[in-house]
């Protein structure tokens, strides 16, 4: 390397060294040799420091001088020197923190700079500057260490920033204000007002890990308690039992450490019951009957009915009849009461009237001969004489206007006053006047103009007798309206009337007049404008030809407002509302709506007033109609399904009767293959029934109730297969009384029994019309029936079951393929108990129920499912043994609830196991019958066993508290059993118990 280069990177390193020497801050600097660093008590993240340095105090500046290479402290007394404004002072090495430290105090506030120069010989001589922030001195008037601005409260030692925060001590102990003195505890409902049996929503706050009780009382002094232990926070709880209107209290108690919290809140659950009462008439004469309607929704059904007909009668009927024999004006008051004692009150009033009797004769007044059809009226009602030119009439005490017409006579009017019964003989003149009285119309004129809002009519008559007229006017192309009636005009009296407050825009007039001998005259229509200036008119004119155009359709408005909204029901209902096929006919029924709308809008196109009105009354009496036939709610009274099998004595003595109904041409050995194929045919086939009382309550508010009946058949698909029902007449009388929604029904005898072809249909549905019990509805017999007898026998063979037995023959040929179908049948039989066993036994451990504060039940339902069709009976009992097991059960099922009525329940429980080892032995058609008896009856076992222990918690409670707990476990064990009805039943009384316990332990 030549001399010139190496004098190059010699200078390159001096340069490097030289800039790393003076590359200093007011933190760091590095030399070859050794670090520096310094700071002072003000600064933040040192050694030592964090600090505000006060003007008067002493405050302490570091160094920190160390061997770059190895990290270790150069120690010298005369190492590090620091400098103010003039000249340096040592720092001493304090051993304690290992730092170079000095002390100083400032008089005056402000940055006040300083040098500190460290040396050591075989070292870097390194200096920094740096300033230091001086603060003007705050006293700290309690002595604890933090000034004022810092300390919250400078006057208590107790309280700054060092501090712990004390609860429930009303101070602000860390001056911290997030820092809350007390523990948050609330509680609160999603909403203030519920309706009955809507759910309500609580929200629980409070800090984590501690305990809380909330208690709710209910109007009906029933408390139901909940306890939240050692929970996180917030937490929600839903609560259900809002069955009972009034106000609700809800109480909560926290508990955390040794503090304790409560709050209480009210939510109120409104009473939604809507009660309708009607009387078929308000008036009525001594010892008449009413019929009262009353109409509930709302509240938690069922209902109970308390009627007071201010007679000193009463009726628990929904919709009693009651005769009235006090002549007096009766407040009949119903009270309603629900299922939880939510109760609703309406009153109506019943005016008795004394009944007289008037006897009325029209005669000729000349030849004293008795007229008969003269039409008599008597205030609104009216009848017409008989041959003998009488009528009668129930009156009261009352004047009535008495008016008899006649054709040929001239009309009498007078008015009756009657205060007893009473006979008239009236004579009418014979009427000679056969001309209709003259009219005419003379103000406003036809096509006249009028700048005032009020408008004058005037018109005179001309008749022999006095004058009944009538003004109609219209609006524009609106209604004809009767704006005036005028009665007893004389000839030439002149007629005005006046009108005020008309807006702007086309009138129309008329007169109608008639004479006391019904002779009848009517003008043409005359035409007037009103105009006015005001801009304003045209407005309220175009309101007005609206408010005329929505007056057509109020009528049908009301009733398209009143029609069901199905997608509210419940699935239940949605089927009924199905099989009726409901939603068709509420279209069909809007259809005719709208076609009466529209002849009910056309009719204000026409002039002729008279008929108008009556077309009018046609069509208000065709939406009448309709709103009498259409449902506005369908509601399901009580249900029932099942599965029944014609027997082979039945079948073949209905097949009999189908035959002759049909006339049916067999011989005898046709016949016999007819109803002997068939008869394997009903083994083939389920028919499963399901039958419905059903109300429907139409738009008017009346109610009808029919039973609906449905049959799913299903069977083998073989050609010309019929579907046959036979209806007893102790159900109905007649087929006028089923109505068949299978348009393909065929009706075979008015019995009624009918028929349909099972071309691809699978469901019958029909009902009848009227409510029928749904306990005989088992009597209906239904076959299915094939006149194809080729097909029909050769389609036997795959019976299943003892069925078998009557197809295959006993010849050698049969004799293989017997034993290989008796072992499937005794395989069959072991998979089928089998599976009976396994499948009751997880259906009853399905039966618990969800776990509350308690629960069981001491005798099992009967664990079988109902047996289906396919499966005949597996074993070959005798008939007569079979006949006697199921009398057996019978006997055993009455002794049982005997036994449960005498309260001895373990006898009935040990009885109801016995029915548990025999329910297997019997027949299906017995298991049929018996299933839903033995199953509510376990059911009543097990609900009145634990009634029995909810009542030994109170004996407990009363004289033996300290037996309470292990009473209570033991109907704890019971109730985690219970069907999820049963629950709801016993609940409230589980509440009341730790309510009564919860409040002896607080006292």
């Amino acid at each position: 390397m030549s001399l010139n280069k190496r004098i190059i990177s010699w200078m390159l390193v001096l340069s490097l060294i030289i800039i790393s020497i003076f590359f200093v801050s007011s933190e760091y600097t590095a030399g070859s040799f050794s670090n520096l660093t310094i700071w002072d008590s003000a600064d933040e993240n040192m050694p030592y420091a964090n600090k505000t340095t006060y003007s008067g105090n002493i405050t302490t500046l570091f160094a920190d001088y160390i061997n770059a290479s190895s990290g270790e402290k150069i120690i010298s007394s005369q190492t590090c020197k620091i400098k103010f404004d003039l000249d340096y002072k040592n720092m001493s090495f304090n051993q304690d923190i290992n730092y170079y430290t000095y002390n100083i105090s400032f008089n005056e506030s402000g940055n006040h700079t300083y040098t500190i120069n460290c040396y050591k010989e075989n070292f870097d001589n390194l200096t920094l500057v740096d300033a230091i922030a001086v603060s003007e001195i705050i006293t700290d008037n309690d002595g604890d260490g933090y000034p004022p601005g810092t300390d919250c409260n400078d006057n208590n030692p107790d309280i700054n920033p060092g501090m712990q925060e004390i609860l429930y001590n009303g101070a602000d102990d860390d001056c911290n204000s997030a820092t809350l003195d007390y523990i948050l505890f609330d509680i609160t409902a999603n909403k203030q007002t519920y309706a009955l049996g809507e759910l309500v929503i609580l929200t629980l706050y409070s800090i984590d890990n501690s305990d809380t009780y909330v208690t709710i009382n209910s109007p009906s002094n029933v408390s139901y308690i909940y306890i939240f232990m050692n929970e996180t926070y917030p937490l929600t709880q839903e609560f259900i039992y809002t069955n009972n209107s009034g106000l609700y209290s809800v109480e909560a108690i926290n508990y955390y450490k040794n503090y304790t919290n409560s709050k209480i809140i009210d939510f109120d659950v409104q009473n939604n019951l809507q009660l309708n009462v009607q009387a078929n008439d308000t008036t009525i004469f001594k010892s008449e009957s009413v019929k009262f309607t009353a109409s509930v929704t709302g509240g938690i059904p069922p209902y109970t009915y308390e009627w007071n007909f201010d007679d000193s009668t009463t009726s628990g009927e929904q919709n009693p009849v009651h005769k009235f024999t006090q002549l007096k004006e009766h407040n009949v008051i119903l009270k309603v009461t629900d299922f939880q004692y939510n109760q609703k009150i309406q009153t109506i009033k019943i005016k008795v009237i004394p009944e007289y009797v008037l006897k009325i004769k029209v005669e000729d007044n000349i030849t004293s001969e008795e007229i008969e059809d003269a039409k008599v009226r008597l205030g609104d009602d009216y009848e017409y004489t008989n041959t003998t030119g009488g009528v009668e009439f129930r009156a009261t005490n009352t004047t009535y206007d008495l008016k008899i017409t006649a054709s040929g006579y001239k009309t009498h009017r007078e008015d009756i006053k009657l205060n007893q019964s009473h006979e008239l003989i009236i004579k009418l003149q014979p009427d000679e006047d056969e001309f209709p009285p003259l009219l005419s119309l003379t103000e406003p004129i036809n096509n006249s103009n009028i700048s005032s809002e009020k408008v004058v009519f005037r018109f005179y008559v001309i008749d022999d007798d006095s004058v009944n007229c009538t003004l109609y006017t219209s609006h524009g192309d609106g209604w004809w309206s009767s704006e005036k009636e005028f009665t007893n005009i004389n000839s030439d009296d002149d007629i005005r009337y006046e009108k005020s407050n008309l807006n702007s825009g086309d009138y129309y007039w008329r007169i109608e007049c008639i004479d006391e001998d019904k002779n009848e005259v009517q003008s043409n229509n005359y035409k007037f404008t009103i105009i006015r200036e005001e801009s304003i008119l045209q407005n309220e004119l175009n309101e007005q030809e609206n408010q005329d155009v929505n007056e057509t359709s109020s009528y049908v408005q009301e009733i398209y407002n009143l029609l069901p909204d199905f997608n509210t029901y419940s699935p239940e209902q949605k089927k009924i509302v199905e099989l009726l096929n409901i939603n068709e006919l509420i279209k069909s029924k809007k259809f005719e709506l709208d076609k009466a709308n529209s002849d009910l809008f056309n009719l204000r196109y026409r002039n002729d007033v008279i008929n108008i009105m009556e077309e009018r009354d046609k069509i208000l009496d065709r939406i009448n109609e309709i709103k009498n036939t259409t449902p506005r709610a369908i509601n399901v009274l009580k249900k029932a399904e099942f599965v029944k099998y014609v027997d082979d004595e039945d079948a073949a003595s209905l097949l009999e009767e189908y035959i002759g109904l049909k006339h049916m041409d067999y011989s005898n050995r046709e016949k016999n293959k007819f109803i002997e194929s068939n008869k394997l045919l009903q083994k083939k086939t389920t028919i499963n029934t399901g039958a419905y009382n059903v109300e429907i309550e139409y738009i008017t508010g009346w109610k009808k109730e029919i039973t609906l009946i449905t049959k799913k058949v299903d069977y083998d698909s073989y050609d010309n297969i019929n579907f046959v029902e036979f209806i007893p007449k102790d159900i109905v009388e007649s087929s006028n009384e089923v109505t068949i929604l299978n348009k393909e029904a065929i009706i075979l005898k008015n019995d009624p029994v009918f028929e349909l072809a099972l071309d691809n249909i699978n469901d019958i549905t029909y009902y009848f019309n009227k409510k029928v019990s749904l306990d005989i509805v088992p009597q209906i017999k239904s076959l299915v029936v094939s006149t194809d007898l080729d097909n029909a026998e050769n389609g036997m063979g795959s019976i299943t079951g003892f069925a078998l037995f009557d197809k295959i023959g006993m010849s050698f040929k049969n004799k293989t393929v017997f034993i290989i179908e008796i072992l499937v049948i005794i395989i069959l039989s072991a998979v089928y108990i089998n599976y009976q066993f396994r499948y009751s036994q997880s259906d009853n451990e399905k039966k618990g129920g969800s776990a509350m504060p308690v629960s069981g039940h001491v005798a099992q339902p009967v664990p079988v499912t109902q047996p289906g069709p396919a499966v005949q009976q597996k074993y070959t009992q005798p008939k007569r043994q079979v006949q006697q097991n199921y009398e057996y059960v019978s006997l055993l099922i009455n002794e049982i609830n005997e036994l449960i009525h005498k309260k001895n329940l373990e006898s009935a429980a040990l009885k109801y196991s016995e029915i548990n080892l025999l329910f297997n032995k019997l027949s299906d058609y017995h298991k049929n019958i018996l299933f839903n008896r033995i199953f509510a009856l376990g059911e009543q076992i097990n609900m009145n066993y634990t009634l029995e222990l909810v009542d030994k918690c109170y004996i407990a409670l009363a004289n033996n508290p300290g037996s309470f707990e292990l009473a209570y476990n033991e109907l704890q064990e019971e109730y985690i059993k219970l069907s999820h009805e049963q629950k709801q039943r016993v609940y409230p009384e589980i509440c009341k118990l730790l309510s009564i316990i919860s409040r002896k332990n607080e006292a």
